[in-house]
């Protein structure tokens, strides 16, 4: 793995594995490991070239072997200068590990989240070569996979540490099933299931059913995203701000009018109330459906913000709730920065915001409507622009 050499070798993450060490000078580099890292070197066997070294050093009661007849590993540290200031560890390595996510389908490979056993590492794993048919959630694998540190901006937003390949070898096998260690997207991969029997694998409208319902994209047809890509409407197949805005609004406008039909359950509680309430585990169902991606747990907190404040009739003005869930965001995601949805996100909050809060008498469900539109697009075009080099003239684009 490709990462801070303090991260690797923190215990209880740094398991045996062995490497090469090629080294500008092999004495002074193992002396600054010794004194830098709390390493004692066993032994040391120079080959022919003197370059290339065999040890047995000692971490924190663990020892690591560093050779031929280990696990595959590699060190390279080109200078000691750079061993000094940051070393880069490239792993290929042996380990036991469960399927965390659905398997995505590509051209050439199936990717999917790959935690390594007794570790808190993500690690993003593309499988190229043919791959078994079936990956199920909480599958626990051998794999001989070859990681680097994660290096695109979305992966770094999701908290992924690592991206890596698994690598062709006969020791890679299925080692035990446990489909409920990751109940909610066990859930998800079932209904997937379901709907891919009811519907058929063919089915010209399954990619859309099953991105709209558990956010799987694996069946929508390369012609299909061709076509969605000319409309500008491809954004609206990934479960997000919008849809969960919709689904929360539906909810809430049925058990309001429901819950007015029967005076014992106004008694109870008072109708608005209720429906908040419903609204709310409504959307947040609707999230856990959809994997808990970064885009609707940003809407679930911006909601629930949104709704509480309401509930306990909270004195704060509809910018200072816009504000206090742009902070609490932060507080538990702040890599979203990072990722295009957040700012196009926020962007398009905070102009249907403006765009209510500065009209002149009342406006009819249609003016409301068209507003929303021409604000949306103004607004959100140098977006569009900047980040997909395309405009948008939907509302839904900021979401």
């Amino acid at each position: 793995m490709t990462q801070d050499i303090n991260t690797l070798l923190r215990p209880p993450h740094f398991a045996p594995m062995s490497a090469y060490l090629i080294l500008s000078n092999i004495d002074s580099a193992l002396a600054f490991y010794e004194k830098a890292f709390g390493f004692k070197i066993k032994e040391k066997v120079p080959n022919k070239s003197g370059q290339t070294i065999h040890a047995e050093m000692l971490y924190s009661d663990q020892v690591i072997m560093f050779g031929p007849e280990g696990a595959c590993g590699s060190i390279f540290i080109m200078t000691f200068l750079e061993l000094c200031t940051s070393i880069a560890i490239t792993g290929i390595v042996f380990n036991l590990g469960k399927i965390a996510s659905l398997a995505e389908f590509h051209q050439k490979s199936l990717q999917f989240l790959w935690i390594p056993d007794n570790t808190d590492q993500k690690i993003w794993l593309s499988w190229y070569y043919p791959p078994p048919i079936h990956l199920h959630i909480g599958d626990q694998w051998q794999l001989h996979i070859k990681t680097k540190t994660a290096q695109t901006r979305w992966l770094i937003a999701q908290n992924i540490n690592s991206q890596g390949s698994v690598q062709m070898d006969f020791k890679n096998q299925l080692i035990q099933k446990n489909h409920w260690a990751y109940p909610i997207n066990h859930i998800r991969e079932i209904i997937y299931t379901h709907l891919k029997n009811t519907l058929g694998s063919n089915h010209s409208t399954l990619g859309f059913i099953c991105a709209l319902t558990i956010g799987v994209r694996n069946d929508i047809t390369e012609i299909q995203w061709n076509d969605l890509r000319a409309t500008g409407t491809n954004h609206l197949m990934a479960i997000a701000g919008l849809h969960i805005g919709f689904m929360a609004l539906i909810i809430y406008s049925l058990f309001n009018f429901l819950w007015r039909r029967w005076s014992v359950l106004i008694l109870l509680l008072p109708a608005q109330q209720a429906a908040t309430l419903a609204s709310l585990m409504a959307a947040i169902i609707y999230s856990a459906l959809a994997g808990f991606s970064l885009p609707t747990e940003r809407a679930v907190i911006m909601l629930t913000v949104f709704l509480i404040t309401k509930l306990h009739r909270v004195k704060i003005s509809v910018w200072g709730s816009y504000f206090l869930a742009i902070f609490i965001i932060l507080a538990i995601h702040p890599l979203c920065l990072l990722t295009a949805t957040f700012w196009l996100s926020f962007t398009a909050v905070g102009l249907l915001i403006y765009g209510n809060s500065n009209r002149i008498g009342r406006l009819t469900l249609w003016q409301h409507w068209t507003r929303a539109q021409w604000i949306m697009a103004l607004g959100l075009t140098p977006l569009g622009f900047l980040f997909f080099q395309q405009a948008y003239f939907l509302i839904s684009a900021g979401f």
